[in-house]
Parts: structure tokens; C-alpha cells; sequence
């Protein structure tokens, strides 16, 4: 679905699709968020001298075509967390609907989702988002699964392998990764350590597991 010497900055999320007519505006869109609004100081620097964390509007092309990927380096900084801190990259799956609002699609067709991923400096999860509403029903337990330190190949995984974490409340939402995958909204990658963790980055490539 999308490797970089073809897709450049867009995911191709409905090129599977038996129902192409629910994804919307920006489909496969590639967004990042820090720890910043939680109280966390942890930053991230794009693999371009130029491009920092305000890089909104601007194309990730300029990184892709530097880095063969996406790619970039990041510091932990727990800051008033009282957790340990985050950075987030991810996409969103169908896009956006006229109103700005991220649309859901059932991706089970998948099958599961590779990932080609070189991280250093602190482990990394991938995480399957229903959108805010359902994410907060869930506390914010969402199905995951852990992503190894992979270089020039995929890590693949089928949608059964994605669970809540063990810290869940019991009277959160429950839901299986193949319930997520049926409305998935966003898929997360969640870089997530100590403290003064700092380390490297590198996304290569998103494919099925077809």
C-alpha cells in the first residue's frame, strides 16, 4: 500500500477496498503527535534540517525522496506525565469526510498489516484506533501489538494478534483486533520509553498481510 519510490506521501489504504465509497478526502494521510498536550516536553525532528514538529501543510515528500522512507529522530521528555512519555506516527485510514471529521472503513480484507520499521533508542507499538469516541470507551486501551527492530523486511501481523494491553480496567470497552479492523480509523505506531530515551526512526514501508 505504500512504498516510497511509488506512493510518495499518501498511503494507498483503498487499494484493497471492496467498498471504495467510504473512504473520503486525504485517505492513507500521514499525521504526528507528541506527549505535549498530556504534559509530556518529548520531540521529534523529521529527517530534514528544515522540517520540525510544525510541519503541518507542508508534503513529506522532501523527507521520503532524503531518506528513502520516513524518516527522523526523537527525544522523550516526561515533563508532567506521570507515565512514560510518547511520540505517535500513524495514518488515518479512510480520511476525512466534507466536514473535516476522520471516516472509518472495514479493512478486515487485510488480514493483518506489515510494517517495514527500523527504530532505535526505545520500543515502539502499533496500535488500532476506532476514532476518539470509542478509543475513550476503551480507556484508551486500544488493540496493539509490538513492533521488533526490523531493517529491510516487514513485520507482519494478523489482525488476531492485536490485544488490549494487560492494564486495561474492567469496565472499559472491549474490543479484538479483528472488531477494530472492521472500523478502523487511524493506525498508530507509538514510540514510547524512559525519560531522556532518545533514538532513530525509519518507515519504509505499509503493505497487507495478504
Amino acid at each position: 500500500m505504500w512504498f516510497p519510490a511509488y506512493d510518495y506521501d499518501l498511503i494507498q489504504t483503498d487499494r484493497y477496498a471492496e467498498d471504495k465509497s467510504v473512504f473520503g478526502e486525504k485517505a492513507g494521510t500521514w499525521f504526528l503527535e507528541t506527549d505535549s498536550s498530556d504534559g509530556g516536553k518529548s520531540t521529534i525532528q523529521w529527517g530534514l534540517e528544515y522540517m520540525d514538529i510544525d510541519w503541518d501543510g507542508q508534503s513529506l515528500i522532501p523527507v521520503i525522496e532524503e531518506c528513502d522512507g520516513l524518516c527522523g529522530t526523537f527525544a522523550l521528555d516526561k515533563g508532567d506525565l506521570s507515565y512514560d512519555p510518547f511520540i505517535t506516527i500513524g495514518f488515518y485510514v479512510a480520511g476525512f469526510d466534507s466536514s473535516g471529521n476522520p471516516l472509518s472503513a472495514d479493512v478486515s480484507n487485510w488480514q493483518g498489516i506489515c510494517i517495514a520499521f527500523s527504530l532505535s533508542g526505545a520500543p515502539a507499538d502499533v496500535q488500532l484506533s476506532m476514532g476518539d469516541s470509542l478509543d475513550e470507551a476503551m480507556g484508551y486501551a486500544l488493540p496493539e501489538e509490538v513492533l521488533g527492530k526490523s531493517y529491510g523486511r516487514s513485520s507482519c501481523f494478523e489482525w488476531s494478534d492485536f490485544l488490549q494491553p494487560t492494564w486495561k480496567s474492567k469496565d472499559a470497552l472491549t474490543v479484538s483486533g479483528e472488531e477494530a479492523a472492521r472500523r478502523l480509523v487511524k493506525v498508530i505506531i507509538r514510540i514510547q520509553g524512559k525519560s531522556g530515551s532518545k533514538g532513530e526512526f525509519i518507515i519504509q514501508g505499509i503493505g497487507t498481510n495478504i
